[in-house]
């Protein structure tokens, strides 16, 4: 609802009351005659008020009203605020030939205040159904388009904003933009406002979108003087407020940006000229305007019929060369473009020569994004063999270890990529990447550890990297990572790390042994419910290990009746298994099992329980419960 309307409901009665009172509506019509200008602006803004109730306004109201557009210029503000309101609440009752004219007339006027509120009246009729076909004949429109010429600017952008409204109005284009009126706006894109000629700019971005309207408009000339605009390095900003980065250049690039997707408009629009402009604004020293030719190329690599077109020699060059700029978003923004570029078979070709290899391997490191192209590439197997050289694995290992968590992180994503790759994998996971992968399960960063878990879950489902990847060493770390000084997201990750394990045969047995189940079997405790089900499980679905959990529940026992305070149950239980080891596969499983820390095995040295035993109960016998 607008201000006006809300008025009118909130004060319905009492208007309604005060305006149908004859006497009243005398007194209205005397005051808009009356010769003092403040008590005319107070008539004209009750019969303003009272516009949305049709019986309140009669035929003399609105003849006095046409009169006063020739008088003062505060009052004619006045009155052409309540034509503006009548357009949608009285339109049969007021606007009839002699109203229009009289409005159109006030376009000529003498102060720019009332120009601009007549442009703005004319703009606010455009999106009145009813009102259209009265209003806009010929000699309105051509009115309007005179006023493309009027002396203060801010009147001229109004003009500008009127012609773009127009745009939207499927029955008043044809009416409105013949040759003269196309011509008209072309001209303003030099206007000697930069505000105007980049509303001017943003004029024909919006008429690309219109099927209707696209031939008409852009014949050569115009395409020739928007390309013309990208050049223009002056700000924009005091009457359209946009922002102050902004420029009619950058506005001309959006321009050319939209134009890109329109498969009817860029055989037109993007010649050899066009083409090297664009690329031209590439060394543009304002950086915003940088970041919108980025965008244009990004746009661009996604137009079969642009892409051979664009992407030239020079042009590959140019986007390379911005990788080194000072920038982080325009450095950023050619990041994304190589990354979008690996997985355009077309594109790739052209993109990835050594030259480009070499600017992105030496980029690594300095922000996450920038592993992103090589991440991409991962994937492509045209693309691999030229990527992934000994020195580019070399720098990818490195960052690892970088001080950024971002770049780490971004880094484990790739790694994880790669595993799934069977023509990388022997060239990407050698003993270094590996012991650096490794490492990282202790980063000092907990969302690091995290995305390292997950890609070492990652890896164990791929059978030509298992052995590679998880020796002693690495398993063994895994294991710490049901720690206490791990955070339980961390933990969480880890248990699906060991879900992942069971299922794989290979790998199950080197994982999974009698003191690693009962690490497990404790974690139950301190872990997310989920991740307690993930335990469940593995227990429930593999038999070996089930085996294991039975070997740990018995062992668990006899090192508490060791360790008993009960020196009979200690007693009977070391000559029980005295008389147990005798036999190789019980010694085997005794001593390579944590019960060798609470018993003296003749054949092996002592080591440390890794148990957390509790006293065996006992019964009145002295025997263990």
């Amino acid at each position: 609802m607008s201000s006006t309307s809300m008025v009118i409901h909130r004060h319905a009665g009492a208007i309604r009351k005060v305006m149908r009172n004859s006497e009243v509506t005398n007194a209205v019509q005397v005051s808009l005659k009356y010769p003092h200008p403040e008590v005319k602006a107070r008539a004209v803004k009750l019969c303003t008020n009272a516009v949305g109730y049709d019986d309140m306004i009669d035929a003399e109201h609105i003849s006095i009203l046409k009169e006063l557009l020739q008088g003062d210029r505060h009052i004619k503000h006045s009155v052409i605020n309540f034509f503006k309101v009548a357009a949608e609440g009285l339109r049969d009752k007021v606007f009839d030939t002699e109203t229009i004219s009289a409005l159109r007339n006030r376009l000529g006027d003498r102060d720019e205040d009332v120009r601009s509120r007549t442009v703005e009246f004319f703009t606010a009729a455009v999106f009145q159904e009813g009102l259209r076909d009265k209003v806009f004949d010929t000699e309105t429109i051509s009115a309007l388009r005179n006023k493309l010429g009027d002396g203060d600017k801010y009147v001229r952008g109004l003009v500008v904003a009127f012609f773009t409204a127009a745009i939207y109005q499927e029955g008043l284009r044809d009416k409105v933009f013949d040759t003269e009126t196309i011509s008209a706006l072309r001209n303003k894109l030099g206007d000697g406002d930069k505000d105007v000629s980049g509303m001017v700019v943003a004029f024909f971005t919006a008429a690309i979108y219109q099927e209707g309207l696209r031939d008409k408009v852009f014949a050569a000339e115009t395409i020739s003087a928007l390309r013309n605009c990208l050049g223009d390095k002056w700000d924009v900003g005091t009457f359209m407020r946009m922002e102050r980065s902004m420029t009619v250049g950058s506005t001309a690039v959006e321009f050319f940006t939209a134009a890109a997707s329109q498969e009817g408009l860029r055989d037109k629009v993007f010649n050899r000229e066009t083409i090297s402009t664009l690329r031209n604004r590439l060394v543009n020293e304002e950086n915003y305007v940088r970041r919108r030719v980025d965008a244009f190329f990004t746009a661009a690599k996604y137009q079969e019929g642009l892409r051979d077109k664009v992407f030239d020699t020079a042009t590959i060059s140019a986007l390379r060369n911005r990788l080194g700029y000072r920038d982080e978003d325009v450095r950023l923004s050619v990041f994304e473009f190589f990354s979008a570029a690996a997985s355009q078979k077309v594109l790739r070709d052209k993109v990835f020569d050594a030259e480009t290899i070499s600017a992105l391997r030496n980029r690594l490191g300095v922000r996450s994004r920038v592993l992103k192209p090589f991440t991409a590439a991962a994937s492509q197997v045209g693309l691999r063999d030229e990527v992934f050289e000994a020195e580019t694995i070399f720098a990818l290992g490195n960052s690892l270890d970088d001080r950024g968590r971002d770049v780490r992180s971004t880094m484990v994503e790739f790694f994880t990529a790669a595993a799934s790759q069977e023509g990388l994998r022997d060239r990407v996971f050698n003993a270094e990447t590996i012991s650096a992968l490794r490492n990282g399960l202790g980063d000092r960063d907990e969302g690091v550890r995290s995305r390292m878990v997950e890609f070492f879950t990652a890896a164990a489902s791929q059978e030509g990297l298992r052995d590679k990847v998880f020796d002693a060493e690495t398993i063994s770390v895994l294991w710490k990572g049901l720690g206490y000084e791990y955070s339980m997201p961390v933990r969480s990750k880890m248990v699906e790390f060991f879900k992942a394990a069971a299922s794989q045969e290979g790998l199950r047995n080197k994982v999974f042994n009698v003191e690693t189940v009962f690490s497990l079997l404790t974690e139950l405790a301190h872990v997310k419910p989920d991740a307690r089900s993930a335990v469940i499980d593995i227990f429930k679905h593999h038999a070996d290990i089930f085996h294991l959990i039975y070997d740990c529940l018995i062992i668990s026992t006899l090192c508490a009746q060791l360790t008993s305070t009960d020196r009979i149950v200690q007693d009977g239980t070391r000559s029980l298994l005295s008389q147990a080891i005798k036999f190789d596969d019980v010694h085997d499983r005794i001593c390579h099992s944590p019960l060798r820390a609470c018993f003296q095995c003749p054949r092996h040295a002592p080591m440390e329980c890794t148990f957390n035993i509790a006293p065996a109960p006992t019964s009145p016998n002295g025997l263990s419960a």
